[in-house]
């Protein structure tokens, strides 16, 4: 495989990536591969560093309880703004990492503190559980038990559990939910799941086919939707032709680490965390884009972005003449511009803090 000079130090990590995780995989197999790969990763970005408050921002690590009983807690980073002089909007991210990596203490605790500099919001950031260990839909109940959380304290009365007292100065109709790669498809796939107060149940070993749905009662509703390069499970030219990062033997790993399904195998279409585009999609909140030209997910992005528009929905879209990785390579300028980008956007919105 040939790679693009695309920018000097983007071109490094991804030959890096590209010769350091096919060993791996290949020796290993998919579950004990996932744990060693995740493993360095760790080591390289201090995935469990310690929450470190600094002058415009206070970081504290807490759990949220399951939605359903007999569930376990979910980590969450929460991202509290000081300087505030009104309510503050609120947003939910998910990270990045082929469902199988990452997390909310790597380099994403990098893109929290600068999306909450850049726009004066607060944060809550989900760690939710990782393939091949826990496969779909682990990931999605996760994330949706964080959103009920916050929708249930933010309806309550009494005194908030300890770490959750910020929840009183936000504003409740500025919730915003944003992710990239992975973290994408589930922003897309939840805020669907809050616009049809409806959450699709998944039954039986390894099942992605909704076999029921449960009407939820939700309060909070979604303001607007940030979706960095997501990904959508389609068959499209560019999952083909920009294997910079994402190529067809890493973007396999992460689809069979995490549905036990062969990554050319495109069953379960009414799946909206896999196949947002083929729903329902009027009445959906402002979604704002971050695409990169030369990412295997670009078409995926470009083909939601507009499908949404045609239904009727608020759209804007920026497209970074970069790769997959720009999110969360900071020494980018491109990094720079999404940054600028989604701070317009949401400023336009008037969801930003004051």
């Amino acid at each position: 495989m040939g790679f693009l000079l695309i920018d000097p130090h983007i071109d490094i990590r991804i030959k890096v990536w590209h010769y350091a995780t096919r060993p791996v995989i290949a020796l290993c197999g998919a579950q004990r591969g996932a744990t060693l790969r995740r493993s360095l990763a760790d080591a390289i970005t201090n995935r469990r560093n310690a929450p470190t408050s600094n002058e415009y921002l206070d970081i504290i690590d807490l759990t949220v309880p399951f939605y359903a009983s007999g569930g376990q807690n979910v980590p969450v980073r929460v991202y509290i703004p000081k300087k505030t002089t009104t309510k503050t909007p609120l947003m939910l991210y998910i990270h990045g990492g082929g469902w199988t990596f990452g997390g909310v203490f790597s380099e994403y605790d990098v893109v929290c503190k600068k999306l909450v500099k850049d726009n004066n919001i607060a944060i809550v950031s989900v760690d939710y559980r990782l393939a091949p260990e826990n496969k779909f839909p682990a990931a999605p109940l996760d994330v949706y038990s964080v959103f009920k959380y916050l929708d249930t304290l933010s309806r309550q009365n009494e005194a908030l559990p300890k770490g959750f007292e910020f929840i009183k100065n936000i504003d409740t109709s500025k919730v915003i939910i944003g992710g990239d790669s992975a973290g994408g498809s589930l922003t897309a796939g939840i805020t669907q799941v809050i616009r049809n107060g409806k959450l699709p149940i998944y039954e039986g070993d390894d099942s992605i086919t909704p076999t029921r749905v449960e009407t939820l009662d939700l309060k909070l509703k979604v303001a607007a939707q940030i979706l960095v390069y997501p990904y959508l499970h389609e068959d499209l030219p560019s999952r083909n032709e920009f294997n910079y990062v994402l190529d067809t033997d890493i973007m396999s790993f992460f689809w069979e680490s995490y549905t036990n399904r062969s990554w050319t195998d495109f069953e379960g279409q009414e799946n909206l965390f896999f196949y947002p585009h083929k729903q329902e999609l009027t009445n959906l909140p402002p979604a704002i884009f971050v695409i990169a030209q030369y990412d295997g997910l670009r078409d995926g992005s470009v083909l939601y972005a507009k499908k949404l528009k045609e239904a009727g929905n608020d759209v804007s879209t920026i497209v970074l003449q970069t790769s997959h990785t720009l999110w969360t390579s900071w020494y980018l300028k491109e990094y720079k511009e999404a940054m600028n980008f989604v701070h317009k956007e949401l400023k336009k919105r008037d969801l930003v803090g004051n």
